[in-house]
């Protein structure tokens, strides 16, 4: 949520700019004095319901990927091969999780910059009234705005957080928990803040649904971020950058996780 309003505000129109938010410490303590508590969580449905398959979706496919990209691979002695065949794997597992859960993560972000106070200041009810207005007035089209910048964003993170990660597995001698806890957080963290300019440019996109031609600020993702960096600065684009960091942390532990279940499975304890 707060991620979300620090990225989008520069363009809201429901966000006067004398009422802009300083930062994520000041929008996390505003939006319950401002718009009620439980507004942090609003729309938080569509992450939860889109998050579970996105992850299985993503960890499923990296296998079957690895078989693709990685077929005879020496990852100790092919050094660039064996880079640039993980960041295949990754970014193609993320690509194609993405492209499933789209329509929830496009729901998640307008209802997290919906703010108002009751029903009378939102533009929308829930994930089922945003479709059906966006639908109504933009078409299919409407909810697939910022897509294909999602899927670069969505590359580039995957790539870096299981082509990284695995790359360093093969090259260093890490076998503690918390050594491979240490590394997986680096990863994502990494991954974070290379990948985040693309999901600042992916917010605002999805904001221009349902608006009129002439209130349009962008045509595409090029111009998205041209126009951000000239009027804004090279810091606009991460905005936002501190929670997601904060989030993401946690996804070193779900590396680690997976890491030591896919060892478990190779021993023979599934079958």
């Amino acid at each position: 949520q707060v991620k979300i309003l620090l990225q989008m505000q520069g363009v809201s129109m429901q966000i006067p700019e004398a009422q802009r938010y300083k930062g994520m410490i000041d929008c996390f303590l505003r939006i319950p004095k401002e718009q009620g508590f439980l507004t942090l969580w609003r729309g938080n449905l569509g992450t939860i319901v889109a998050k579970f398959p996105g992850e299985i979706i993503s960890f499923a496919t990296k296998d079957i990927y690895k078989d693709i990209f990685m077929k005879n691979v020496d990852q100790k002695s092919q050094y660039w091969r064996s880079l640039f065949g993980n960041l295949a794997v990754g970014s193609a597992a993320g690509a194609t999780s993405l492209g499933v859960t789209y329509p929830l993560s496009f729901t998640r972000t307008r209802l997290a910059a919906d703010v108002g106070k009751g029903v009378a200041e939102r533009q929308f009810q829930g994930h089922v009234d945003c479709i059906k207005n966006i639908f109504k007035s933009d078409g299919i089209r409407g909810l697939y705005k910022g897509f294909g910048t999602s899927i670069l964003g969505i590359m580039v993170y995957r790539g870096v957080y299981f082509g990284l990660y695995d790359f360093a597995k093969a090259q260093t001698s890490i076998n503690s928990v918390l050594s491979s806890f240490g590394l997986g957080m680096g990863v994502t963290i990494t991954a974070g803040i290379i990948s985040y300019p693309l999901d600042t440019v992916r917010v605002r996109l999805v904001m221009q649904s349902g608006r009129k031609v002439e209130e349009i600020l962008y045509k595409n993702t090029y111009e998205c971020f041209k126009k951000m960096l000239i009027q804004e600065g090279p810091r606009s684009l991460y905005y936002g950058l501190l929670p997601t960091l904060i989030k993401g942390s946690f996804g070193g532990l779900i590396l680690v996780i997976y890491d030591k279940l896919s060892k478990r499975k190779e021993w023979g304890f599934y079958k």
